[in-house]
């Protein structure tokens, strides 16, 4: 339910929701309106065929299913990440490389590359 619902907001946020291109005819028989039949008239589901309503619904749907069908595949792709992993490559590599940086940016700043009166002004 929950993927439904956020695959549904997501369509209509950021989706355009129910438009798109008319595709479904605006009456399924043509002309079924103006016959004295009513077997025609029942065919062509006169007064309740709306072909507006039934290619909003299409469209929504189309987009859902897919916005449903993407989230589904980054999750069957991606594994999940143990923390004893993430706590190993946080504490052991990524905390290295942020040590590095702040060096680097230390020697560009007393070395008046950035700052004030340096090359790169910081304003």
């Amino acid at each position: 339910m929950k993927l439904y619902a956020l695959a549904g907001l997501f369509v209509i946020l950021f989706l355009g929701g129910w438009y798109g291109p008319q595709i479904f005819p605006p009456e399924l028989i043509p002309g079924a309106h103006e016959s004295n039949l009513p077997l025609l008239q029942m065919l062509a589901l006169d007064g309740v065929y709306n072909a507006i309503t039934v290619n909003s619904v299409f469209w929504f749907l189309i987009k859902t299913i897919f916005i449903i069908f993407l989230m589904l595949v980054i999750r069957g792709i991606n594994p999940r990440i143990r923390i004893d992993i993430l706590l190993h490559t946080g504490w052991y590599k990524l905390i290295v490389l942020t040590f590095i940086n702040l060096f680097v940016v230390l020697m560009l700043i007393y070395g008046g590359i950035i700052g004030p009166e340096g090359v790169i002004s910081i304003r």
